[in-house]
């Protein structure tokens, strides 16, 4: 099921705020809000620097450490993601930049590098429930679907009532094959955050896998309804329009969601086998070009997807 999904990042908020009224080195405060809006704007790299900055200058002196501010003194983890002999001092602003700088390497295909940004954040906040999420999605990406599984259920027992930990969860348990489970995640997250369109396109997506076409096509509508602008939502209600055979419509909502996020990799790849199957070669060629421009790692799926729509038995 999480094929069809174009990032596991997708739904995860970057932490925005930290505790205003604690003490930190003003320089930090300013390089965490600068990677902050580089993340917004999609520089990513840029981003990785500033939060890096962040944590390099947010370092105390021992005598403000003593005089009673806000600083905690921890045992961050090793290479090994063992605690090690260090200990070093730090503020409340140093975690989130770890999980920022994980989230913003994700995004540039590090995943070592954004798994030890995660294990850094909880060695610090063994609370941080963000963390836990973020660093579940980067094992899912990397296929430890047990691994994820228990980052998520760490979050949701640390903090019952995240939605985005029951989506995510929902979402893997589809995965792993556990369809009842994934609805039941799914629903729980809708309640909690009823507003959030994506939670309504994953649920139809868990509903159209489990043969429930009817109630799929609600949820996607009910999605799109919410955010007009949610490019995830007409990418997953173009599966539906796809398991019906319905190739125009399917075409008609890649298209949507590429004109919504320009950067959808697998939208186009998708709108390119939807369009080879319509006999629109050169067109799909152009999307498929487009597609691995803008993710090379796609490749090895989408040949193989390529070669089974030919053959007449594929899907996007």
């Amino acid at each position: 099921m999480p094929k069809v999904r174009c990032s596991l990042f997708l739904g995860l908020s970057i932490f925005l705020t930290f505790n205003a009224n604690a003490q930190f080195n003003r320089t930090a405060q300013d390089y965490f809000n600068r990677g902050k809006d580089q993340y917004a704007k999609g520089d990513f790299e840029r981003a990785v620097v500033s939060f890096t900055r962040a944590i390099e200058i947010d370092r105390p002196r021992k005598d403000r450490f003593r005089g009673g501010q806000n600083w905690s003194a921890v045992n961050p983890p090793d290479n090994n993601g063992s605690e090690s002999d260090r200990v070093i001092l730090v503020s409340p602003l140093t975690a989130p930049a770890y999980v920022n700088r994980g989230l913003a390497r994700a995004q540039l295909g590090d995943l070592e590098g954004a798994l030890s940004d995660c294990d850094q954040a909880l060695g610090i906040n063994p609370g941080m429930v963000q963390a836990y999420i973020n660093r579940g999605a980067i094992r899912w990406t990397k296929g430890d679907l047990d691994g994820a599984l228990t980052d998520f259920d760490q979050a949701i027992q640390r903090s019952p009532r995240d939605a985005q930990a029951y989506d995510n969860r929902g979402n893997l348990k589809a995965d792993k094959g556990d369809l009842v489970g994934a609805l039941s995640d799914l629903d729980h997250a809708i309640l909690l955050n009823p507003r959030q369109a994506e939670f309504y396109a994953d649920r139809g997506l868990a509903r159209l896998w489990s043969g429930d076409a009817h109630n799929a096509f609600i949820d996607f509508d009910r999605a799109i309804q919410i955010n007009s602008k949610s490019s995830w939502a007409y990418f997953l209600r173009s599966r539906g329009w796809y398991s019906k055979n319905d190739l125009d419509r399917t075409v008609a909502d890649l298209t949507r969601a590429i004109e919504l996020d320009p950067k959808f990799a697998k939208a186009f790849g998708n709108r390119g086998l939807t369009r080879l199957r319509l006999g629109r070669a050169a067109e799909a060629e152009k999307d498929f070009a487009e597609c691995l421009r803008l993710d090379p790692t796609l490749k090895p799926e989408l040949e193989r997807t390529i070669q089974a729509v030919l053959a007449g038995r594929g899907q996007p």
